[in-house]
């Protein structure tokens, strides 16, 4: 986990944000020629993107498929979207796995998969989430296979912090047990506890705390 070490952690964490639409004239000169409108392209890029990690130790294949199906019916551009699916080495046959990965890289998320010999979860945290920690991500989730990711909740985050520009820490979905924190949270927490599980419920009682925890609430 490519975390920086020289990160100070505090109790409580500042976000800070402009105005994500800013665009400096390298930006439109690096374009050249184009036809859609500056505006279109700058919105296009600010689309935030997740990366997922889904734990399989004692769940079996239907409950893989479940989690991945869930994310494949979310209304988000897939491109927007890289899961890392964690398993547990012979915890099942490893075609399952991998016909799992190649359902999903073929409706449009990037997905790899990551088999783990060690129980120590510094290590298995390490493994699992070195190709997320890259900041190409601005959300860091982390789930179980078997729980679901609400069709909306993506968007929810993305306008959250896009169009409300909320400067929020902690999202999440009660009903389905999804949590989405920003990067720089993660990267900067993670050292502290080197475990991702007792990081994210030290993290919900800090951001409530600051009144920067926002909870998802599915439309009805």
């Amino acid at each position: 986990m490519d975390f920086d070490p020289d990160t100070e952690v505090h109790s409580y964490f500042k976000l800070d944000r402009f105005c994500n639409m800013y665009r400096t004239s390298d930006w439109k000169y690096q374009l050249g020629e184009i036809e859609k409108p500056l505006k279109e392209i700058a919105q296009e890029e600010a689309v935030s993107t997740f990366g997922i990690v889904i734990e399989s130790d004692d769940q079996n294949e239907e409950d893989i498929k479940s989690t991945f199906d869930s994310i494949i019916e979310t209304d988000y551009a897939k491109n927007k979207i890289s899961v890392v699916l964690s398993a547990k080495i012979k915890s099942m046959h490893t075609q399952i796995f991998l016909n799992e990965v190649e359902r999903l890289r073929a409706k449009g998320p990037e997905c790899q998969l990551v088999f783990h010999v060690e129980n120590d979860q510094w290590v298995r945290d390490r493994d699992a989430f070195a190709n997320l920690m890259t900041g190409k991500y601005n959300f860091i989730i982390k789930i179980k296979a078997g729980q679901k990711v609400d069709s909306e909740f993506f968007r929810f985050v993305d306008k959250e912090v896009n169009e409300i520009l909320d400067m929020a820490a902690f999202f999440e979905d009660c009903d389905n047990g999804i949590i989405a924190i920003p990067f720089g949270v993660v990267n900067a927490a993670y050292l502290d506890f080197q475990d991702y599980d007792l990081m994210m419920k030290e993290l919900k009682t800090i951001s409530i705390d600051q009144r920067s925890y926002r909870e998802y609430e599915k439309k009805k």
